[in-house]
């Protein structure tokens, strides 16, 4: 219980240490601009760290703490490929919100959840389990889809 809350508030510290770390100009912005687009721009900050990082795909626990180890960026966790999984119609493209979330007590860098493209109830689900980015991602999908709308959301797309 102690490691988690020292766990929970080094990811904090770490999170406003990155925000203070934006450019001038994306601090003048933001200062002008108020509710929503002043989100985006926070949203656009929090993105742009991660621009020249590498990102792994990760199954469990056990290698979502190699991937800190090895020093990623981030990790983006999924399910077996269909051929492997167990359940009989698991999507291998996105993850068990059990699995997101012990990632997400297990490792400090940011946590990539990704969802179906217009599957809004999943993309609300991982903005509360706490994932630091969502992907929609068209492999997830059979069906052609529109987009959600990425307002209602304070987590980066």
């Amino acid at each position: 219980e102690i490691e988690r809350a020292a766990r929970i508030a080094a990811r904090k510290k770490e999170a406003d240490k990155k925000d203070k770390e934006c450019t001038d100009k994306e601090v003048k912005l933001k200062g002008r601009l108020e509710g929503k687009a002043s989100q985006s721009v926070t949203r656009a900050a929090r993105v742009n760290k991660l621009k020249y990082g590498v990102m792994v795909e990760v199954v469990n626990v056990i290698q979502a703490k190699l991937a800190q180890d090895a020093r990623f960026t981030a990790i983006c966790p999924y399910d077996y490929p269909p051929t492997i999984s167990s359940k009989p119609n698991a999507n291998p493209f996105t993850s068990d919100p059990r699995v997101i979330r012990d990632m997400m007590n297990a490792v400090v860098i940011p946590v990539m959840a990704r969802v179906r493209v217009g599957h809004a109830i999943e993309a609300l689900m991982a903005e509360k389990l706490g994932a630091n980015i969502i992907d929609e991602s068209y492999y997830a999908t059979k069906l052609k889809t529109e987009h959600m709308p990425k307002e209602m959301f304070k987590v980066p797309f």
